[in-house]
């Protein structure tokens, strides 16, 4: 069989070639992989659980101050947030929507300074503090925290 074998290579030596090029990228492949299956999905688990998760101060005051919206909201589950900024100085501005007792839905607005407890809903401390202000736009976290803080109250 090796005769013939070797008849046929002489007839033809791009098939010599093709077949040794064939085999030896077979034997790459058989020698060269891993022979345990790799998890790429604990790895990525395991980096984010080895790495502290960075507090921003800003955002959790942000988030403090939206929550405290929600609490006071005659209909916690109608508050939809379309614009928290974050000024330079600290200042939270806020404005959403919600529903009013009569089943309407209101626009409002309010401003948390950096060194005060309360929110103020003040038109005159939103247009002096807010209007017109650009800041770090923190909508899309806020609206986000706030949807896992009502599911794992067990309000939505």
């Amino acid at each position: 069989m090796l005769a013939w074998l070797k008849g046929r290579f002489n007839e033809h030596p791009l098939a010599f070639l093709l077949l040794c090029i064939v085999l030896g990228f077979l034997v790459m492949v058989v020698f060269t992989r891993d022979p345990t299956p790799h998890n790429y999905m604990a790895d990525v688990a395991n980096q984010k659980a080895s790495e502290p998760e960075k507090s921003d101060p800003q955002l959790e005051r942000a988030a403090v101050g939206a929550a405290s919206i929600i609490a006071a909201a005659r209909n916690p589950d109608s508050v939809k947030f379309y614009l928290v900024t974050v000024l330079s100085n600290g200042t939270a501005c806020y404005m959403w929507r919600a529903q009013n007792g009569f089943g309407g839905v209101n626009q409002e607005h309010a401003v948390l300074l950096p060194n005060a407890a309360n929110l103020s809903q003040s038109s005159s401390v939103w247009n002096s503090r807010c209007a017109n202000k650009s800041g770090t736009d923190m909508t899309a976290l806020i609206q986000q925290r706030m949807t896992l803080l009502q599911i794992m109250a067990g309000t939505k």
